[in-house]
């Protein structure tokens, strides 16, 4: 069982007790993978957040009450679903790795054009980090999953004009970048 606090810190249960395990985005940031021309500006970090809980509250079959500045996300990611066959399997679900002690919060698990994906939803700039982080959270999950069908890995950009763009990652150097940052995350908490 994994929760996550207020301050998205995961709390794992395992045979020794509850655990506080860091998340995949903390891990990269910790170890100095981030992208510099991301130029964060606190009101669009919220519009991307609430941007992801209408999509999670369509998903769940619930009807949000949109503002207008988020409509144009929205209506990019009703497109997306429509226009690529995509049937959801999981919606905003937490995963965690025991051997590499992490955590996430997969956005979606879906079928996309017939393909098992983990989706990233997005509504700022493309990185190269995306890939690594996507990898992160698909090595979780094959871990804890019984399917062992490779999953595509992708993020779907919202755009507020209402277009989207669906972008896989599959760089194999991802998984291991990650892993790598993983273990310099925890030999830094030794030291």
């Amino acid at each position: 069982m994994i929760t996550r606090d207020d301050d998205h810190r995961y709390w794992v249960e395992t045979p020794n007790g509850v655990v506080n395990y860091p998340g995949v985005s903390e891990i990269l940031k910790d170890v100095g993978f981030s992208s510099s021309k991301i130029n964060w500006n606190p009101h669009k970090t919220q519009l991307g957040t609430d941007v992801h809980k209408y999509c999670e509250d369509l998903d769940r079959g619930l009807k949000p009450d949109i503002p207008d500045e988020a409509k144009g996300y929205v209506r990019a990611y009703k497109k997306w679903l429509k226009e690529m066959n995509v049937k959801i399997l999981e919606v905003e679900l937490f995963i965690n790795n025991d051997d590499f002690e992490y955590a996430g919060q997969l956005d979606r698990v879906a079928i996309v054009n017939g393909v098992k994906s983990i989706v990233d939803l997005k509504t700022g700039v493309e990185a190269k980090l995306h890939g690594v982080q996507l990898n992160a959270y698909a090595f979780a999950y094959e871990q804890i999953h019984e399917d062992k069908t490779p999953l595509t890995r992708a993020g779907l950009y919202l755009r507020e004009t209402g277009k989207y763009k669906y972008k896989t990652y599959n760089d194999p150097a991802d998984l291991q970048d990650f892993l790598a940052a993983c273990r310099v995350f925890h030999r830094k908490k030794k030291l």
